[in-house]
């Protein structure tokens, strides 16, 4: 009578894992147009074996009682996930790059006339000029008067 029993256990708990196969197979049809979505898998297993007695050679003869669903995991490829984190993080560090550029226009007034680009550039070409006659007093004093323009500028943008 146990045989009996047993033989619907198993047959019963196979129904029972092919039923879960169906309904995984059925989810991933149901979302295989879904942006973001990863297949998934039954993994299935033994439920456990029964001892029937002892072999002429001395190993044990079992009897299955079963199977079952032990898991369901997601089916990925492993290089389009690392290639996914890679590709996630560049877009994580140049989004950033481009707001701290932006943040740096904003406090240097990048975008509304170059201001400190403008007091720079004339820094440098007065610097260009004194150094061709460094001997005249006029370029020295447009030197000295850019040059307190520039660390005015500075000093505000500080």
């Amino acid at each position: 009578m146990g045989s009996l029993f047993t033989s619907f256990n198993s047959g019963v708990s196979g129904l029972h894992a092919a039923q879960s196969g169906l309904n995984t197979t059925s989810h991933n049809l149901a979302n295989v147009k879904t942006k973001g979505y990863t297949r998934q898998q039954n993994i299935q297993v033994d439920s456990y074996y029964q001892n029937v007695k002892v072999a002429i050679d001395g190993s044990l003869i079992q009897t299955g009682m079963g199977t079952k669903v032990s898991a369901v995991r997601q089916i990925r490829d492993m290089f389009l996930d690392k290639e996914f984190r890679l590709e996630t993080g560049r877009q994580a560090f140049y989004e950033k790059l481009s707001e701290t550029a932006g943040e740096i226009e904003d406090i240097f007034g990048e975008t509304e006339g170059m201001e400190f680009r403008d007091n720079l550039q004339a820094l440098w070409n007065v610097m260009q000029e004194m150094a061709n006659n460094p001997e005249d007093i006029t370029k020295r004093q447009l030197f000295i008067s850019t040059a307190e323009s520039f660390l005015e500028t500075s000093q505000i943008f500080y």
